[in-house]
């Protein structure tokens, strides 16, 4: 389980900033790195997504959407469940 700490750590972005110039030969792999990493981190979030909806831990949930769609700007399944969990806050603000 990722802490509400790791996740809004994970939203600072993987090494941000950081654009190695000294060899095109690192800098494409690290390029290549942090796609995988970002693809990994992304899979990790949307499971405790999943996990914290079922708990009904919607400010869980929601952490763990924000964040990945911090690090993954167009990853759909975030976007989505976003937009159900803050849909959800606004049709049954007592839950």
């Amino acid at each position: 389980m990722l802490t509400p700490l790791m996740m809004r750590t994970i939203e600072g972005g993987f090494l941000p900033g950081y654009q190695p110039t000294y060899s095109r030969a690192f800098a494409a792999w690290h390029e290549q790195f942090r796609s995988i990493t970002i693809a990994r981190l992304s899979q990790r979030l949307l499971r405790e997504v999943q996990r914290a909806v079922i708990a009904n831990d919607l400010v869980i949930a929601e952490v763990a959407a924000r964040s990945c769609l911090a690090i993954d700007p167009s990853n759909g399944q975030a976007a989505v469940a976003l937009g159900h969990l803050l849909a959800r806050q606004v049709l049954f603000p007592a839950c």
